[in-house]
């Protein structure tokens, strides 16, 4: 039939469509093989997975794991999975995960249980830790009103213990403050220290200031 046609040039085997849409229809799994059949290529799993292969390994396998709207595997590996809650997620089986800019330039390594690092032209700048976050290099804080606030809690408001920034007309965080004065203001005693008891210098709320020498109180 002119419809379709499984013929063999001298070079290379066709199986041509000519009509509608080439439909292989099968109970089992449908498998690609080499000549000798001892290296996979294409295994299409009836009711399950599609893996491809490149000289024999896996390279990428489709997936759908319990709860969740379906995935891709990279390499036996990599794991880009769309949730059942509809976000998206990218992780490794095993190690950390690396986003690159470019070839050999790193921009974020995640770690699995640890830390997060990232980089600005392949020099680490930023890094996530159990204590908060540790930086390299300079803090830039911009805006027309930069600040550097303290909380004792998860919010920005009324447990406020430190603020350092920039008085402006539109925010005075301290009273008679004027426009572009750098300005440190917090709640209780402000204390200069060398190390953790000796004191430099000690400004008391609504009380007096303190000037120390070697820890000796020389000035007040």
């Amino acid at each position: 039939s002119a419809d379709q046609q499984l013929y063999h040039d001298g070079t290379l085997g066709h199986l041509q469509n000519n009509t509608g849409h080439f439909v292989n229809d099968i109970s089992g799994h449908f498998y690609v093989r080499n000549l000798d059949g001892s290296k996979s290529r294409i295994i299409a799993k009836s009711n399950g997975a599609v893996e491809l292969f490149y000289n024999g390994t896996k390279m990428l396998e489709t997936n759908i794991p319990s709860g969740h709207n379906g995935e891709v595997i990279l390499g036996q590996k990599v794991h880009v999975r769309h949730t059942a809650s509809g976000n998206g997620q990218i992780f490794p089986a095993s190690g950390n995960l690396y986003l690159n800019a470019k070839q050999g330039e790193t921009s974020i390594i995640l770690v699995p249980d640890a830390e997060v690092h990232l980089y600005h032209n392949n020099s680490p700048k930023l890094e996530t830790a159990s204590h908060g976050i540790d930086v390299q290099g300079q803090i830039h804080a911009l805006g027309t009103t930069p600040q550097l606030r303290l909380n004792s809690d998860t919010n920005d408001g009324s447990t406020t213990r430190a603020v350092f920034g920039m008085a402006t007309s539109a925010n005075n965080f301290v009273n008679n403050s004027e426009v572009n004065d750098v300005v440190l203001n917090v709640p209780k005693d402000f204390i200069i220290s060398h190390g953790s008891t000796e004191y430099m210098a000690r400004f008391r709320d609504d009380s007096t200031v303190e000037l120390y020498h070697d820890a000796n109180k020389k000035f007040e």
